[in-house]
């Protein structure tokens, strides 16, 4: 595209806007992808609209996950972050679907997985909050040694936040995609 008498490269990329998707230009391809991957996982939301519902009500231990999930955020934000990871998990493999036909086949084919995927990322979460309340538990008894127990609280702090979920790596849930 031209602008201003120079070449510009632009980025189409689907882009999350909550209750929909538009289609947005961008400057650099990075940008694109992550906005791309966004847009991508809201359109499959919302093809398999009855299957978030039902993943909503019925997520195992929603309301221990909630409690556990306190000190980073709330139970909506906690179940809002499974429920990205289960669609990232499921329907966002690459290489990504670039046509209807495409995403109408990834979607039947992560439609019978979804329960299956959110139920083990919410066990898992489930694992590490409450291993983050043993740790939390045994803090005061390295009052003692000072720098051993601000180096914990730093790698704590690092590892797990209101965000630890949408951040933790594809390579360490990969076996979620196994499922």
């Amino acid at each position: 595209m031209k602008r201003a008498g120079q070449n510009v490269t632009l980025y189409n990329a689907l882009v999350d806007e909550g209750d929909a998707v538009v289609l947005r230009a961008f400057d650099t391809r990075d940008a694109a992808q992550t906005a791309h991957r966004g847009g991508l996982r809201r359109l499959f939301m919302l093809l398999l609209k009855e299957q978030v519902k039902y993943m909503e009500k019925n997520l195992p231990d929603a309301q221990k996950l909630g409690m556990l999930f306190m000190p980073f955020g709330t139970q909506q934000e906690l179940q809002q972050q499974i429920l990205a990871m289960t669609f990232e998990r499921c329907c966002l493999n690459d290489p990504l679907p670039a046509n209807e036909a495409e995403f109408t086949a990834r979607g039947k084919e992560a439609k019978n997985r979804l329960l299956l995927i959110a139920q083990e990322l919410a066990r898992l979460v489930f694992s590490v909050l409450t291993e983050y309340q043993v740790v939390q538990k045994s803090l005061p008894q390295l009052k003692a040694h000072n720098q051993a127990n601000q180096d914990v609280r730093a790698q704590m702090e690092w590892l797990l936040h209101g965000k630890f979920i949408r951040d933790t790596s594809t390579n360490v849930c990969s076996m979620c995609r196994a499922t």
